[in-house]
């Protein structure tokens, strides 16, 4: 992880916390660079354990689909391997010799073709960082001249039962990289049915909001007459969901969006509330930095909702 990497993904009061009680513990204060600097001379482990953390986290967009009808033979994880291994020597022939490279930036030629640039092997499946260029012009001394700006996009494939796959990009570009793991398991367009976890019903949400203790911060309502929509805010310490006066002014209003804020801790002592907001239509995004353990957290709600408790249902409604 690199410095602007740090500044941009790491939140510092997560590596305040992980700092007090050593030798190098330092205040609220101090700047991320300087941060980032004591922990490369002194503390290099931590540095190594934040890049785990955050290197594909922080204020990241994040939907989830279930896989319907992913090949079987496709969910071994050897087999996926190698379907990753030919899907590289295809799209970018010769970057890699021999093995699959696992934890190493392949630095493959920009084009604006999603290509991949790195594997890294999960417990449940493999997280894959794609990267496309995007023609940028600037202003080099006198000259005026386009380079190829890098845009890193990861996707995260759970080979479990089901597949779910986890891509941290907008709503609009998840389709794009869904259709690359469908070729790249050898699937024809549509014999992959992606359902959106991340799509909720109002209902849904409330559920959600509940398994996380989870407050409504803001909503975005669809509007009335000349309004094409209403959106309003809590005040500090609020939560809209428990104020009578918010549930009589905005009632039969269809969510357009909902902002939640959940208070987060661990056992490192590290608390933090965090920000995220739902598009009722699709599209899911954290407005705080995060961790993967913070993301694991919301994730496993959404499972719960979208797919166990379906499941426990339909359970219930056969013994009937």
């Amino acid at each position: 992880m690199n410095v602007l990497d740090f500044r941009r993904l790491v939140d510092k009061s997560y590596v305040i916390t992980r700092l007090k009680g050593t030798d190098i513990e330092k205040g609220s204060n101090v700047a991320m660079d300087d941060l980032y600097g004591i922990l490369k001379d002194k503390n290099d482990q931590l540095l190594s354990e934040l890049e785990e953390q955050y290197g594909f986290a922080g204020k990241t967009s994040l939907n989830i689909f279930e896989g319907v009808g992913f090949p079987e033979s496709s969910k071994k994880n050897e087999n996926f391997k190698k379907l990753l291994k030919d899907f590289i020597n295809s799209t970018t022939p010769g970057i890699i010799k021999d093995d699959l490279p696992l934890n190493k930036e392949l630095h493959p030629p920009l084009g604006v073709q999603p290509v991949i640039n790195l594997i890294k092997e999960r417990e449940d499946g493999y997280l894959i960082q794609f990267v496309h260029g995007i023609p940028k012009q600037v202003v080099d001394g006198w000259t005026v001249r386009t380079i190829m700006k890098p845009q890193l996009e990861t996707v995260i494939v759970r080979l479990t039962s089901p597949v779910f796959v986890e891509v941290r990009s907008g709503f609009r570009q998840c389709n794009q990289y869904l259709s690359l793991i469908q070729t790249i398991v050898g699937c024809k367009p549509g014999e992959i049915e992606w359902i959106p976890l991340t799509k909720l019903t109002e209902k849904e949400a409330e559920r959600i909001a509940e398994l996380l203790d989870a407050g409504l911060v803001e909503a975005e309502h669809l509007g009335t007459g000349i309004y094409g929509k209403k959106t309003v805010s809590a005040a500090e310490g609020i939560n809209l969901r428990n104020e009578d006066e918010y549930r009589e002014d905005f009632h039969g209003l269809s969510y357009l969006s909902q902002t939640m804020n959940v208070k987060y801790t661990d056992t490192s002592g590290y608390i933090a509330n965090i920000s995220f907001k739902v598009q009722m239509n699709g599209g899911f995004q954290f407005l705080s930095k995060v961790n993967e353990s913070i993301i694991t957290t919301v994730i496993d709600a959404f499972v719960q909702v979208r797919y166990l408790d379906k499941i426990h249902t339909e359970q219930i409604a056969a013994s009937n």
